[in-house]
């Protein structure tokens, strides 16, 4: 239900400061959905730039795929399986350094739960919608919060400050 975007389509989403990110379906087989995660375009500071001896580029990108089993969607990468969305436990962990956190600030695991469920119209259909939330809490008693959200047949709308915002899919052709 949840895993999108598929094959061919692309999930485009606008962020703070005019970021942009685009998620890419490259193919499903038996291990889950492939996607491709490219978030551009950062600016730099001319000060910060004259330590690089070439520029450094203004996108990330990342692949991984998502998986699923009977009531858990995994996101699955190079360093592992992590818990994106868990219908049975009330809450769960994950590792913050894989999301680029700070880990000796923080401690090495935030706690995720589901903060809703709903049904809305999106891009023209009534879709299932869960919202996650995720919290990590320093010595100093500073926190730090990330979200995200999915809608059936879409995948991600929402991560973080990033808002889905359109989705192509490209025309599949074929041989006669």
């Amino acid at each position: 239900m949840f895993l999108a975007p598929q094959p061919g389509a692309i999930s485009m989403f606008e962020g703070d400061g005019g970021l942009k990110k685009e998620i890419r379906g490259l193919r499903l087989d038996a291990n889950g959905l492939h996607l491709e995660e490219k978030t551009c375009c950062f600016s730099y500071d001319q000060e910060a730039l004259k330590n690089w001896s070439t520029p450094p580029p203004d996108y990330a990108l990342y692949q991984y795929r998502l998986s699923t089993d009977e009531n858990t969607l995994y996101r699955v990468d190079r360093d592992g399986k992590t818990i994106l969305l868990d219908f049975i436990r009330d809450s769960w962990s994950i590792p913050l350094t894989k999301w680029g956190i700070d880990a000796h600030k923080y401690p090495d695991v935030a706690t995720c739960r589901i903060v809703s469920k709903r049904k809305d119209r999106l891009f023209g259909e009534t879709r299932f919608i869960v919202d996650v939330h995720c919290e990590a809490q320093s010595e100093e008693c500073e926190s730090i919060v990330f979200s995200w959200s999915f809608a059936s047949g879409l995948g991600f709308i929402a991560i973080n400050d990033f808002m889905l915002r359109q989705v192509n899919v490209k025309p599949v052709y074929r041989k006669n």
